[in-house]
């Protein structure tokens, strides 16, 4: 009986032994397989690190690639914008400026080099009209056409003193217009034809000069001024009064 309660109790012990191995081992590989899958994740995260990293880098030399291509092709859009100006071709420097601000307004480029070519552009387009204007006021008797189309050239700081003076000539010619119809109705007042009409639209014109001459501080015709005023007496006395 000593015996088998010896053996008994050594059986017991034998399985407590193997039953704290196991639960050694069971703890070993628990804790060990969760060291494992610490490690995978940290393995993981340091790829996906790597893997933005990488995709960032690429993303920004594709963006600085894209921005070397957009800055050569405006500095072309330029180039061609001064080609079309030199020649003339006001169209297409208008078109490729267009495409010009397009680029920039997308690429936050500066637009001060369109700015000046347009304003070169402008700047010719307005010198050639004024030009032909002033060919026009060599006749007196377009002052109101000059007048009216010099509204439309715009007065630009280069050009101000040629679009002055030539304003200031249509106001001239005016005044030279006003003393030919008030010397042409005192003559035919004079020569008796409809003498109180004439007289009166002679009058009237030479008012007008005057009152123009003086509100423009324009250069006095004496000499004309002079014989229209006499002309004007003479009118009256030998056909009216």
């Amino acid at each position: 009986m000593a015996t088998v309660k010896k053996k008994r109790k050594t059986g017991r012990k034998t399985l407590a032994v193997y039953l704290a191995v196991l639960i050694i081992l069971g703890a070993g590989g628990f804790f060990g397989y969760k060291y494992y899958r610490s490690e995978q994740e940290k393995i993981a995260q340091a790829k996906k690190a790597q893997e933005e990293a990488m995709k960032k880098q690429q993303a920004e030399e594709a963006a600085r690639l894209a921005l070397e291509k957009a800055k050569k092709e405006f500095a072309q859009l330029i180039s061609e914008m001064r080609d079309a100006l030199k020649h003339g071709n006001y169209a297409l420097v208008r078109k490729l400026a267009d495409q010009a601000r397009a680029l920039a307004l997308k690429n936050k480029f500066e637009t001060s080099e369109i700015d000046a070519i347009i304003h070169e552009m402008e700047l010719a387009i307005a010198s050639t009209r004024l030009k032909t204007l002033e060919a026009k006021a060599s006749d007196v008797y377009a002052y109101g056409y000059v007048r009216t189309e010099l509204k439309h050239i715009p007065r630009f700081e280069e050009l101000a003193r040629r679009w002055d003076a030539l304003w200031k000539k249509t106001f001239a010619n005016e005044y030279t217009v006003l003393l030919d119809l008030s010397q042409a109705s005192a003559d035919k007042a004079s020569n008796a034809e409809s003498p109180e009409i004439n007289y009166a639209l002679s009058k009237t014109y030479f008012t007008k000069a005057l009152s123009l001459r003086k509100s423009h501080k324009l250069a006095p015709s004496v000499s004309r001024e002079a014989e229209i005023a006499e002309n004007q007496t003479r009118a009256f006395f030998t056909n009216i009064g």
